[in-house]
């Protein structure tokens, strides 16, 4: 298979995208922690 053209081993392609989806949904869900004030269970004050 490739990615993006490149021939890439199936074993990264599964950790590059892992790794994008992880930073993706982050970056959302800081976004909408900051843009609601409902309690978010990612950051409890303890």
């Amino acid at each position: 298979m490739s990615l993006f053209g490149f021939n890439i081993p199936v074993l990264w392609q599964t950790v590059v995208l892992l790794a994008l989806s992880n930073v993706f949904m982050t970056f959302m869900v800081c976004r909408a922690h900051h843009l609601t004030s409902l309690p978010n269970p990612l950051f409890y004050d303890v």
